[in-house]
């Protein structure tokens, strides 16, 4: 990379707000010095992921980019996490990168919309549960209905995050379907 390619890729990464003032500053005065970063290498799992030790701001955009998607999948270990680690990495990092800010976006969205489907699933199964003991067998194709809309929920819960993960830690943006945007 030429120097005035690296100065406009420094210039618009300050222009995003990927790095600070005091970055951009420093990071000027090494390319035009003729400096070459001196970042340690990425070690282990963070290496992996475009970790968080001596990696450039792209890295760091990816990697919590990548993060706020995956980090939906904690709700099948501890429930909560699954909500809160999100909503927390979209506040946390929203200013400084506007990336995380757009992704976070979309993975509450996401929540908003799963929450509300699941919700409904959870309501009507109910109340059909509680008229299947009035009216035994004429509710069972309503409950294999919503039994199978809630395992398409759970799918979805599943798959969409890892392929939105993914795009994210390619660069890309990507939508997940079927979602209103509440946040926008």
């Amino acid at each position: 990379m030429t120097v005035s390619e690296e100065l406009e890729r420094l210039h618009r990464l300050h222009q995003e707000g990927a790095i600070s003032d005091e970055e951009y500053a420093a990071a000027k005065q090494r390319v035009l010095s003729g400096e070459t970063p001196n970042t340690p290498p990425a070690r282990g799992f963070f290496a992996t992921l475009g970790g968080l030790t001596g990696e450039t701001p792209e890295a760091r955009i990816r990697f919590w980019t990548t993060a706020v998607h995956l980090s939906l999948l904690l709700g099948f270990v501890i429930m909560p996490l699954g909500f809160a680690s999100p909503v927390l990495i979209w506040l946390w990092f929203r200013e400084r990168f506007p990336e995380v800010d757009r992704h976070g976006k979309n993975v509450i969205n996401f929540l908003i919309c799963w929450g509300i489907a699941f919700g409904l699933c959870l309501a009507i199964g109910g109340a059909v549960a509680a008229a299947g003991r009035l009216f035994p067998l004429g509710t069972m194709p309503i409950q294999f209905a919503i039994g199978g809309a809630a395992s398409i929920l759970t799918v979805t819960a599943v798959v969409l995050p890892i392929i939105a993960a993914v795009k994210a830690h390619r660069g890309e943006e990507w939508r997940y379907p079927l979602v209103y945007r509440f946040l926008r």
